[in-house]
């Protein structure tokens, strides 16, 4: 077994050794963050992207997946292990890359101790009902699957003797959903969340962020964008939305690299409290 250390804050826990640098926080230990939903949580991102204007101008990004530089806080679960992310790992297709990236790299900049531990749940066109519906006997088998693998990935951890202050979630999905009702809609993504509450996925501090479609984007829908905001109203110290943009091409369903690196970085300001930084 690949041992992790536990990176623990140097800075003020317990006035120990003065304020934290300019810019960081103490996220207060290691938290792990559940990417689930369609392609553009698997994403579409092309890693030759981050060499080109304008997230060149954030060379951390290129240098992240090329390997020039190694994170060092930010694991990816592997299936049997979680490892240290790279761009072979990070349950993309081989040259491209998801909502990990830019997450992990803020993580690595902003924050003064402990982990992020990713898993990663998504699958191409998949509706919220027939293949995430929690509950149900027939269909729903991607949601059972892959709380078996957050279970997997949590028991690993307990055996390395690793502890979460959090499990997050990112959902990204609704793309294959479009033409339904918001009351549809709203009704099975209710049903799926209760799921991983009562199933032991998240907890009552969890942070969960779900991700808007890009208005006017093929896939886009006031429905669903409608029904998400009426979830997050419930709960808006645990619920967040973020709203996706930089699609490849007027109308297509994915987004590009700077679009995925915004997602992220967005739903890591919403989870954390933090500034919003703009690509």
């Amino acid at each position: 077994m690949t041992a992790i250390v536990f990176n623990r804050n140097q800075w003020g826990r317990g006035g120990d050794a003065g304020a934290l640098p300019s810019g960081t926080f103490d996220p207060g230990g290691n938290v792990r963050l559940a990417i689930w939903g369609q392609s553009n949580a698997i994403a579409r991102g092309d890693i030759s992207e981050l060499s080109a204007a304008p997230l060149s101008a954030d060379p951390e990004l290129a240098q992240y997946m090329s390997g020039a530089q190694a994170f060092t806080r930010a694991y990816m679960w592997t299936g049997s292990t979680f490892a240290l992310l790279t761009a072979s790992n990070n349950g993309a297709v081989t040259g491209q890359f998801g909502p990990e990236l830019g997450y992990a790299v803020r993580w690595e900049r902003e924050t003064v101790g402990g982990n992020i531990y990713f898993t990663k749940a998504a699958v191409s066109g998949a509706p919220i009902g027939t293949t995430f519906g929690a509950g149900d006997p027939v269909y729903g088998y991607i949601y059972r699957y892959y709380r078996d693998v957050h279970r997997a990935a949590a028991a690993w951890m307990a055996t390395a003797g690793l502890s979460c202050e959090r499990d997050d979630w990112l959902w990204i999905q609704g793309e294959a959903d479009y033409q339904q009702t918001q009351s549809y809609y709203q009704g099975k993504l209710e049903t799926l969340m209760a799921y991983r509450l009562a199933d032991g996925l998240e907890n009552s501090i969890s942070m969960r962020v779900l991700a808007k479609m890009k208005v006017g984007s093929l896939v886009w829908s006031q429905a669903v964008d409608d029904a998400k905001e009426a979830i997050a109203a419930t709960d808006p110290a645990h619920i967040k939305t973020v709203r996706m943009d930089y699609y490849k091409s007027p109308g297509d369903a994915h987004q590009n690299a700077r679009g995925v690196v915004q997602t992220a970085y967005d739903a890591f300001s919403a989870i954390h409290g933090r500034p919003a930084v703009n690509t």
